[in-house]
């Protein structure tokens, strides 16, 4: 993103680490340059997701986050639920609404093709994916551009990183971030 111009950009995980390709994204030149900080949050906590987004001349957000709690329906908790939930819908939802007095320009949320298509044993994370679709449609509805992404699986980062060989991705219609 700050090589496409952007003013700054805060990459925010609950560990206040963020990785890629196993690879600590702290040593990429754009950290270097200081338009890139990276800080610890948990987007499902509305006081740091406050704090996150009063950091500087914020305009818009993307986030990617999502906690896999994978069950049966019949043998799910509440915090079973939670925990797919507060990462991705909860936090989505604090961000869309926690810039009230300053609205953000603009809002993408990667949700996933599992809002869709589901998958066993993932009702929860299912649900928190149609949540984020659901949000982005109610920003725009209060007039703040948003968008939905529904990403299948992706090799080289996020869940898919570490449970799928490349092929195995590919056969399930997944794409490697190595291809853009």
């Amino acid at each position: 993103l700050a090589g496409w111009g952007a003013r700054g950009v805060i990459r925010a995980s609950r560990s206040g680490g963020v990785r890629r390709d196993r690879v600590d994204l702290e040593a990429h030149p754009s950290s270097a340059s200081g338009l890139v900080q990276t800080m610890a949050a948990d987007g499902g906590d509305a006081a740091d997701t406050r704090s996150t987004l009063g950091h500087g001349m914020l305009a818009g957000v993307l986030h990617a986050s999502g906690v896999l709690c994978d069950k049966l329906v019949r043998s799910m908790a509440a915090d079973d639920i939670g925990a797919s939930f507060a990462p991705k819908a909860v936090a989505a939802s604090h961000m869309c609404t926690g810039r009230a007095q300053t609205p953000l320009e603009a809002v993408t949320l990667f949700s996933s093709v599992a809002s869709t298509l589901g998958s066993l044993g993932q009702a929860n994370y299912a649900a928190a994916n149609a949540f984020l679709d659901a949000l982005a449609s109610s920003c725009r509805v209060r007039a703040t551009v948003a968008s939905s992404l529904q990403i299948p699986a992706v090799s080289g980062a996020g869940m898919g990183a570490s449970t799928f060989d490349a092929a195995q991705l590919h056969a399930m219609g997944g794409v490697s971030l190595d291809e853009f």
